[in-house]
């Protein structure tokens, strides 16, 4: 008491509650199918490697760091569009029950599918048993122009090339004019592109 100089003690509990512990940051690539430079993306994909085992975490994804901070104006997880490429996109880790957070970031990144150029027809001949045989292989090349880290992969019809299931990829023989179905996929992405090879089938002469 100020006027009695009379005093009295108590005591009280200070509790400091943890944050969340974030990762460093990563990149997600999602394929650009327009070369429009815009991608969809999955935010909610990232929940598992954000929260990365920690319990009791909600996730949110923010387009600015404010934003973040203040758990305002939470980014739909289920589709995204990009707005510039590459972006930078805020989460916020916060635990549930004591509301204690913490902010970080990963970058999102619209890329472009792999080049998949129609090829010159490959030809050959009946070799007298009514059927054909060409090495597909040797469109390689001009499919992707030398582009490097691309898979080619050829296919009878395009639900397999959907599917990846019976590619063709050397040696394959035919009897008359045949279209394949070309997938490229890049080695380093989940993109990939498709085109056509058209096969010639010249029979004997009569």
């Amino acid at each position: 008491n100020n006027l009695t100089t009379c005093f009295d003690t108590t005591t009280f509990d200070l509790i400091v509650s943890p944050v969340p512990v974030t990762v460093a940051s990563f990149v997600i690539e999602e394929c650009d199918e327009d070369a429009d430079g815009v991608a969809s993306f999955i935010l909610g994909d990232a929940n598992a490697q954000i929260i990365n085992g920690q319990t009791g975490i909600a996730v949110t994804y923010h387009d600015s760091q404010a934003d973040a901070l203040a758990g305002l104006n939470p980014l739909d997880t289920t589709i995204y569009d990009n707005t510039s490429a590459p972006q930078t996109i805020f989460y916020r880790i916060e635990f549930i029950a004591s509301g204690c957070f913490s902010v970080a970031d990963f970058i999102i990144e619209a890329v472009d599918a792999p080049i998949a150029l129609v090829p010159t027809a490959l030809e050959a001949c009946d070799d007298g048993s009514g059927n054909a045989t060409v090495v597909v292989s040797l469109a390689n090349m001009e499919v992707t122009t030398g582009q490097a880290g691309s898979l080619v992969v050829y296919y009878l019809n395009q639900t397999d090339a959907d599917g990846q299931v019976n590619g063709i990829t050397n040696d394959f023989t035919y009897s008359s004019n045949t279209t394949l179905i070309v997938r490229v996929d890049d080695d380093n992405t989940n993109c990939f592109s498709f085109t056509t090879l058209d096969l010639v089938f010249y029979g004997l002469p009569t």
